[in-house]
């Protein structure tokens, strides 16, 4: 295990917040217990530590991580909320309490100043009242952990995060019982967390049951069964070592990669992907994809969001084209030589040019769940 530069924490060879969480949790009231004795951290340990657990801020919303970055147990934990990995923000109220590394301030400004936009709450309460310290803005820019494959980009309350996988970084990790369908959970993944208030994956429209493993969002893939996937074992590694992003500025940016995805039953899925962002604006692109899989149709999926209820129990319209999709099941495949937009259930906007072929559809999935232990079920917008 190790804290890279970037505020990544490795585990298993790569940035793995599952682990790291449990220690970004309890490590701080530890180092608290340590603050006046010879054992207390030296300030460079105690900065390293300090940046990763504040790098949680940059690439969780609000408190959620993308699926992306949940390891082999996407939708499932003893310690996740239903289904979701998210950051302790206790952890942050321990660690502001240690201090500043330099041990010139007794409370870590900017520390409690993060722990205070996740527990707005607590700005009234003892020592954050009486030194006036108040929750910082959202988090606003584009920010690039190289040592995690991702870019986060950032504007008022809402995430959009990317995330690839390379020779040296695996994108996801499976075994016999548990995410066995993962195989392409990092392979460009695009999450964009914006619903809800305060923001959360389950208001943005992620849900676990009745996922459709082939659809992670963002990527372009072979529809294969899941039996299939589950069966046909390929490393979790590419071939590849062109992946990573670039801020400007820190405000806009762009993250890149060259796919080189090895299939179950020997077959390979490559190509070329990239992603422009600029303010409210995400320019994706994909060049050369080929898969010599003739058996099921690559595609790429742009979202896979679950449907909401309103209060009489009736399921949130899908705006296409300026006119709501109710049906369910409704499956619209649209004019391939027009223009097309569509919202989906956070209001994220997709806009596809003319030239493509795009379908838009609302159904009753049936899957299975990330241990493969039971079926599930769900109505999505895909």
């Amino acid at each position: 295990s190790a804290l890279k530069v970037d505020g990544s924490a490795y585990h298993h060879g790569v940035h793995y917040f599952a682990y790291a969480r449990n220690a970004f949790r309890t490590l701080p009231v530890l180092l608290q217990q340590l603050s006046d004795t010879p054992w207390r951290l030296r300030p460079e340990a105690h900065e390293r530590f300090r940046r990763a657990m504040l790098a949680q801020r940059i690439y969780c919303n609000q408190l959620d991580l993308p699926l992306a970055l949940s390891g082999r147990r996407p939708f499932g934990s003893e310690f996740y909320v239903r289904g979701v990995d998210r950051i302790a923000p206790e952890g942050l109220d321990a660690l502001a309490r240690c201090g500043s590394p330099d041990g010139k301030q007794a409370v870590d400004q900017e520390v409690a100043a993060a722990y205070l936009r996740l527990v707005p709450e607590a700005a009234t309460q003892e020592p954050y009242r009486g030194l006036g310290i108040k929750p910082e803005p959202d988090p606003t820019g584009t920010f690039v952990m190289p040592y995690a494959n991702i870019l986060c980009h950032r504007r008022d309350n809402w995430l959009a995060c990317v995330h690839g996988q390379s020779k040296y970084l695996w994108g996801t990790e499976r075994d016999d019982n548990v995410n066995c369908f993962g195989l392409f959970q990092s392979l460009g993944n695009l999450e964009v967390l914006a619903g809800g208030s305060p923001v959360s994956a389950q208001a943005s429209g992620r849900e676990g049951l009745g996922w459709d493993w082939r659809r992670f969002e963002g990527t372009t893939v072979p529809q294969l069964p899941l039996e299939t996937i589950a069966k046909g074992w390929t490393t979790p590694y590419s071939p590849e070592t062109f992946v990573g992003g670039l801020s400007h500025q820190g405000r806009q940016g762009i993250f890149a990669m060259a796919v080189n995805q090895a299939m179950p039953g020997r077959k390979t899925l490559t190509g070329r992907k990239s992603w422009f962002f600029s303010d409210s604006r995400i320019l994706c692109l994909g060049s050369d994809i080929t898969c010599d899989e003739a058996g099921y149709p690559t595609q790429t999926t742009l979202c896979q969001k679950c449907l909401p209820r309103n209060d009489k129990g009736e399921l949130t319209p899908t705006p296409v084209d300026g006119a709501d999709l109710t049906g369910l099941p409704g499956d619209q495949a649209l004019d391939e030589a027009k223009p097309h937009w569509f919202l989906d259930v956070q209001q994220t906007g997709y806009f596809v040019p003319a030239g493509q072929r795009l379908s838009v559809a609302r159904k009753h999935q049936m899957s299975r769940e990330y241990a493969n232990a039971r079926d599930t079920e769900g109505d999505f917008l895909t």
